[in-house]
């Protein structure tokens, strides 16, 4: 064997091991995130970053944009392996026609096939690894909606409502403004419902309203000052409060009518407001029962927060170690 071919399979070799006994990016569970997976995957998300106009990762100061998004990636990686092992003890998966529906709205969004094709190319990137992206996060997401359907009571979600009975509340109401208590008081004796809207466009100093009789329309309940809120909810269609003080002055208010949206028809909003704190919960506890090993290089895990943190240095270099591979 030439000598010149024989030193190159020799520092082939040598490479080879060298990277055979490099220590990887993370193993969560026994599960390991290679340097190259992750390399890669830093590439897929700078690219749904950059269609989402958004930044991949948000920097320290002092750490490149390259390492905040190698950690941004990271710790989604982590998580997404948490996931997965969810998946497959509940038996989730995505199908084909699903990734190929959300690959076909993506470029329809973007232009077309060839548009989309243009923007992978400029970044490195075939359709192929994009569809194996979109099969991940859609899994992820399905993990997302079978845990929140498992962890969030329908208790939970009536005391939600229950709690914020006024966001799904519409008060319809009319007024009469008036600067001082006296004057509150004195119109308060004589003001009734037959000449509520007379008195109102005669007096009221909110001449908005005034031009309508008093009328506020129909309007969302939270819009509404606390102290005028209340007044109002304690009063029955078509009485009319005594003087009720708000930062605005003093009132007397005449309720029209009050709508309350059924919990059945608002369950589905509820559920999903509720999801976030319940995923996050759950994969909080999933993490901290699950060993995750993360190298050094690119920061600090923190079980309680889910996010890989940089690793903060007094050097000028970057506090996080930058893109795998580098």
């Amino acid at each position: 064997m030439p000598r010149s071919r024989a030193l190159v399979l020799a520092v082939g070799a040598a490479l080879l091991l060298a990277a055979c006994g490099r220590p990887p990016a993370a193993v969560v569970g026994g599960a390991r995130i290679s340097d190259a997976q992750l390399a890669h995957d830093v590439e897929l998300f700078r690219f749904l970053a950059e269609l989402n106009a958004s930044g991949c990762g948000q920097p320290v100061e002092g750490e490149s944009i390259e390492s905040a998004c190698a950690r941004f990636t990271l710790q989604n990686l982590i998580q997404e392996e948490v996931a997965k092992a969810y998946a497959r003890e509940r038996g989730i998966t995505v199908g084909e026609a699903r990734v190929r529906d959300t690959l076909s709205r993506l470029e329809a969004a973007l232009g077309g096939p060839e548009a989309l094709g243009e923007r992978l190319r400029a970044a490195g990137l075939t359709r192929g690894d994009l569809g194996e992206l979109v099969g991940r996060l859609l899994l992820f997401e399905e993990v997302r909606r079978a845990v929140v359907r498992e962890t969030v009571t329908e208790a939970e979600l009536r005391r939600a409502y229950e709690e914020r009975e006024t966001t799904f509340t519409t008060l319809h109401a009319a007024h009469i403004l008036l600067a001082t208590r006296r004057e509150a008081e004195q119109l308060a004796r004589r003001t009734t419902p037959a000449n509520f809207a007379a008195t109102a466009r005669r007096f009221s100093t909110d001449r908005a309203s005034a031009r309508n009789g008093g009328d506020l329309g129909e309007v969302p309940a939270s819009q509404f000052d606390p102290a005028f809120l209340e007044a109002a909810l304690a009063l029955r269609p078509g009485e009319i409060s005594g003087p009720v003080r708000t930062r605005f002055g003093w009132h007397l208010i005449r309720l029209i009518s009050v709508h309350v949206t059924p919990f059945e028809e608002v369950r589905d909003r509820l559920l999903e407001e509720e999801a976030g704190r319940a995923f996050d919960g759950w994969m909080r506890e999933r993490l901290g029962a699950t060993t995750v090993e993360l190298n050094p290089r690119f920061g600090i895990f923190d079980v309680g927060s889910g996010l890989v943190l940089p690793i903060r240095s007094t050097s000028t270099s970057s506090p996080a170690a930058g893109v795998p591979g580098a």
